[in-house]
């Protein structure tokens, strides 16, 4: 053991163990909540903040995976073991520490357990002042990439430095923002975004609060009801403040990125994911919304793989499972379809009984179709009779050419959520028109235009109108033209696009 002083910040003991013989190098790690163990709930913050933090710093680490923040904290409440918890969230090693006030100085203890063998490879305890948290954070990254360097994790000594906040207050009040962010309720986020306002007026150059506010407008829309409009203009504002602060500040590229893809920019929201991706290799969320896209422009091979890697990354995360059971459903026999969205399910996912409801049809179980597809239209506040009219058409009890007129009074909303069952039942031009009614993306309704079942709708000579009136076209410009046109069968569509030339095309 060593200790370090660093000039009037802290004091630092360590200890590195090396590897154990026939022990297996590190090749990803994860982070557990530290325990708050100052005795006032009102330090939760510190505590999560620290983990937070120490999470974003390794995982810009190239070769190494980190399991994501969602999936780290979640597993918490569960009386596990660290074997159990090294399998459930798909690692090879834990850190797992704890923070103590003590006479206006913070004591943090950290220690890396090897998740298989529950062997010790080494800690660390730090003293640092109360008002030097982001000091205590930044050492903390380093001494476990050191530890992690000694157990033969493959990892870069020097990772990137970051920028010292000029106002620690400000920082404090950001920490408290990501807790509240995280928690996703109305309330929370309310909270968030007034510790935000207020840290940024404090330091109007702290990037990752302006970051954070761009991250909260995203989600804010759902759990705030605020205005489509108010939310798409503060994000901006947001994220663009952020970027000419900190080019590299990867949850405002990533932001970005999907501001691209909601103007049916395309091209540049792939540019921007990439980059992201380049910083972070770990960042789940972009993974996810990267695959997301993918598969919405048609590379669904190549969508998959990334929406796995978020799955690896955040397994415990119902939004992960959800966009893995969408994207394993355009490939029947991807089972995926109902284990990630049976997972997703007992996680909260709302959504996960929409691909329950598809895996039943594919089996030709007609009951649980009708129950999965209710479910899903009590969340989408849509009168779950809807269900049983479509479950009837299933059974030949409702004519089909009565289908779409009678589902009509149930899709004031969103009429194109019928549309993938209007499809599954033979009925393409009225599932075309569905999805013309509203000519969007929308995450996993108008995109289901890729799965196999659909290929009738995509013959239709209107298909081409909704590619175009997407914005894909020029997608397909750059990056060729989707998976179900590769190959010695390319799908009836495929002809009308055949002059694009693809500069770059995935290799899907």
């Amino acid at each position: 053991a060593a200790t370090i002083a660093t000039v009037a910040v802290c004091a630092v003991t360590w200890q590195l163990l090396r590897p154990e013989p026939g022990e297996l190098p590190i090749d990803s790690v994860a982070v557990l909540p530290f325990a708050n163990m100052t005795g006032d709930a009102r330090k939760d913050y510190v505590a999560d903040g620290m983990t937070e933090e120490v999470i974003h710093l390794m995982a810009q680490q190239p070769q190494l995976h980190v399991a994501a923040r969602t999936s780290s904290f979640m597993i918490q409440d569960r009386d596990l073991t660290i074997a159990e918890i090294g399998e459930q969230l798909n690692v090879d090693a834990i850190v797992e520490g704890s923070v103590r006030h003590e006479r206006g100085t913070q004591r943090i203890t950290v220690q890396l357990i090897h998740a298989a063998t529950g062997g010790h490879k080494g800690s660390v305890t730090v003293d640092i002042r109360e008002d030097d948290l982001f000091a205590a954070q930044q050492l903390l990254g380093e001494t476990i990439i050191s530890m992690l360097h000694a157990a033969g994790a493959d990892v870069e000594l020097q990772p990137p430095e970051a920028t010292k906040p000029a106002n620690t207050l400000a920082y404090d009040l950001y920490l408290k923002a990501r807790t509240k962010l995280h928690q996703r309720s109305a309330e929370s986020l309310r909270d968030a975004r007034a510790l935000l306002y207020e840290a940024i007026r404090l330091d109007p150059n702290l990037a990752p609060a302006h970051a954070t506010l761009a991250q909260l407008y995203v989600v804010g829309r759902y759990y705030l009801g605020l205005p489509e409009g108010a939310a798409q203009r503060n994000k901006v504002a947001a994220y663009q403040k952020a970027l000419s602060i900190d080019p590299n500040n990867t949850d405002a590229i990533v932001v970005a990125a999907t501001d691209a893809a909601s103007r049916n920019d395309w091209v540049l929201a792939v540019q921007r994911f990439e980059t992201a991706l380049q910083l972070h290799p770990s960042n789940a969320t972009a993974h996810l919304w990267y695959g997301q896209l993918l598969i919405m422009a048609g590379h669904i091979r190549k969508g998959r793989d990334h929406v796995a890697m978020a799955v690896q990354l955040d397994p415990l995360a119902g939004s992960t499972n959800t966009v893995m059971a969408f994207a394993a459903a355009n490939f029947p026999d991807d089972q995926r379809i109902v284990t990630a969205a049976r997972q997703a399910d007992k996680l909260g996912s709302r959504l996960a009984p929409r691909f329950l409801a598809l895996h039943a049809f594919r089996r030709g179980d007609i009951d649980t179709f009708e129950q999965e597809l209710a479910r899903t239209f009590a969340y989408l506040d849509i009168d779950p009779a809807a269900a049983e009219i479509i479950a009837a058409a299933a059974r030949d009890s409702v004519q089909l050419e009565e289908l779409a007129s009678r589902l009509t009074p149930y899709g004031t909303r969103r009429i194109n959520f019928f549309a993938r069952e209007l499809a599954l039942l033979g009925l393409p031009a009225e599932a075309l028109a569905a999805l013309m009614e509203y000519p969007t993306f929308d995450g996993t309704f108008a995109s289901d235009v890729w799965l196999p079942e659909l290929k009738a709708m995509r013959a239709l000579p209107g298909f081409s109108d909704l590619v175009e009136s997407l914005g894909v076209e020029q997608y397909w410009e750059t990056y060729g033209l989707p998976y179900v046109c590769r190959g010695d069968h390319p799908e009836a569509f495929c002809h009308y696009f055949s002059g694009l030339s693809a500069r770059r095309p995935f290799s899907d």
